[in-house]
């Protein structure tokens, strides 16, 4: 996964926030998930599909964190989420 890959949320998952974290619901597995501030922040943003790079950039305008640690723990996350089947990830192909 980099900065071009895109990503979006599966169907199938049913989310709420409680404060500044999101629970969410895997349907089809009946598994819950849970996602701390910055977790929910992202989650919000992958209903539609988003490249990793814009991603970094939005919690680096939202949180005070540098561009390389944000690079890796969003990438972590998403690699986390893609684990439980929670979103698809899709390499960017150059168009």
């Amino acid at each position: 996964m980099n900065k071009e890959t895109r990503v979006v949320a599966v169907a199938g998952t049913v989310s709420s926030t409680l404060d500044d974290e999101a629970v969410i619901l895997h349907v089809t597995s009946g598994k819950y998930f849970g996602l701390n501030e910055v977790g929910q922040f992202i989650w919000q943003r992958i209903h539609e599909p988003a490249k990793v790079g814009d991603l970094c950039k939005a919690v680096q305008e939202e949180y005070a964190v540098n561009a390389g640690q944000c690079e890796k723990d969003v990438i972590t996350l998403l690699d986390t989420l893609a684990e439980k089947g929670l979103i698809e990830v899709h390499a960017e192909t150059g168009s």
